[in-house]
């Protein structure tokens, strides 16, 4: 045997680190915190424009039962409505899970 076989490879170069890398660092909590809080402002702001500029009463049927309120304060109810019922489901899950991680 010439001992080509009893050489051992050399393990690959690692990849240079691109020039921008400081670009491709991960987004903290911290700054994800703002950015939910400044998406947030943003959604609060454009529902207040929304429900003054609809102030026109109409008619609400629920369960049977019809009332009037002013358009942009209807949607206001059912966002509010829609995000009580991601709660209370959100909560149940959670409950059920039992605070298992995976």
């Amino acid at each position: 045997m010439d001992g080509a076989d009893d050489r051992q490879e050399e393990p690959p170069a690692p990849e240079p680190e691109p020039a921008d890398s400081r670009l491709l660092k991960p987004i903290r909590r911290g700054a994800g915190t703002w950015f939910g809080a400044l998406f947030l402002l943003l959604v609060v702001t454009a529902t207040l424009i929304f429900t003054v500029q609809n102030l026109k009463p109409v008619p609400v049927h629920l369960v049977g039962v019809v009332f009037r309120l002013p358009l942009g304060v209807a949607i206001l109810f059912g966002g509010v409505f829609g995000a009580l019922v991601m709660f209370v489901v959100g909560s149940i899950l959670l409950i059920r899970q039992g605070g298992k991680r995976g």
